[in-house]
């Protein structure tokens, strides 16, 4: 039965709603006293916290003035730094992956092409809520419970200058930002660059609408061909979008290897060794240093953002089964033990694009 593969991505909704609940008590020392403030702003601005950013209060009070801290506080350690890094240039690959999935012919009319609204959620929620809990399960909706390889090929293409208009969009709505947020500038600057970014995943989709015609040029020229083929047509458009998407996805891939052994080394020239600092913090309750009075707060902020990129990629594993299956997970879980996380996601999505848009079944169904 096609739609038991919808049923079954539904175990992941009360795994984000535990994985929710968890994230929230063990934040809550950090956050707690901070959000208490929020609503005394004489009193913050007394202690350096800002509340005002956008000048609506509902907006700047009871969300920026809580949420910009936190990241300034993950920042401030380099185990904390390390975590956030990973974190944020997975997120990228996986807002990529909602605009590419939303705009395949098959799904650009439906829920799936909102991925805008899934990256709000994804910053509101934690993006390992939103995954599991809402994306996963509407993916599946979606693709009737068939998996890749197995749906209507010429359904899955996606237009070649869509692609690359996405991937250049990420990176300027989204990476650009997540880049200034590790540099050496001002607080206040820092702190308007984090409050900015937590809604730009709402513009990669319209952006990359916009540059979708200046990207005509990437696809691949058309051979010429003896008359009105329609079947060479078809696959050939087929091997257009294949060829852009992994070509795309490939470059995500280069780019998310670089920012993950980059964080390895960055991490060892701080002293922080990474595999046994993400140890220690996993398990900073039983560590006098990391759960001290004056650490309990940059650690928690920390942990939260270790325990959101572990159970991301849970879920994307749980994708992976769901689409490919045991060889798809093996794929995406070697690719990520030895490419970092993002690029063992990019590099597992290159892969399975070959059988989602695989041209030689277009000719295989019509023969």
């Amino acid at each position: 039965m096609p739609q038991a593969r919808f049923y079954i991505s539904l175990i992941g909704i009360p795994l984000a709603v535990m994985v929710m609940q968890h994230l929230m008590s063990s934040v809550a020392p950090a956050v707690g006293v901070t959000q208490k403030l929020c609503s005394n702003p004489a009193q913050a601005a007394k202690l350096g916290i800002r509340t005002t950013y956008t000048g609506y209060e509902g907006i700047d009070q009871k969300f920026l003035c809580f949420i910009v801290p936190f990241f300034v506080q993950s920042l401030s350690t380099p185990i904390g730094a390390a975590v956030t890094v990973e974190l944020l240039t997975l997120f990228g690959v996986v807002l990529a992956l909602f605009s590419m999935e939303g705009s395949r012919t098959r799904t650009s009319r439906t829920l799936l092409a909102a991925a805008p609204l899934f990256g709000l959620l994804s910053n509101l929620l934690g993006v390992s809520v939103t995954v599991p809990l809402l994306w996963i399960p509407c993916y599946e909706w979606f693709a009737g419970g068939v998996p890749a390889g197995k749906r209507n090929v010429v359904q899955e293409n996606i237009e070649p200058g869509r692609a690359a208009a996405i991937i250049v969009s990420t990176l300027a709505v989204f990476g650009v930002p997540t880049v200034l947020m590790f540099l050496d500038l001002q607080k206040s600057t820092i702190e308007n660059v984090i409050a900015g970014w937590q809604v730009a995943p709402l513009f990669i989709s319209p952006l990359a609408a916009l540059l979708t015609p200046a990207f005509h040029w990437v696809a691949l020229t058309t051979p010429q061909t003896s008359g009105d083929d329609k079947l060479f047509k078809a696959r050939w458009r087929t091997i257009q979008s294949k060829s852009m998407v992994e070509t795309s996805y490939l470059f995500a891939m280069g780019v998310g290897t670089i920012v993950h052994y980059g964080v390895i080394v960055h991490s060892g020239f701080n002293g922080v060794f990474l595999v046994e600092g993400l140890w220690k913090l996993a398990h900073f309750a039983s560590d006098p240093v990391l759960s001290s009075a004056e650490n309990l707060s940059t650690t928690v902020c920390a942990y939260f953002l270790l325990i959101d990129l572990l159970v991301l990629c849970a879920a994307l594993a749980l994708f992976s089964l769901l689409e490919d299956g045991v060889l798809g997970t093996a794929v995406y879980v070697g690719a990520t033990v030895v490419l970092g996380p993002a690029g063992g996601l990019s590099a597992y999505l290159a892969w399975r694009e070959n059988g989602v848009q695989n041209p030689k079944l277009i000719v295989e169904k019509s023969e």
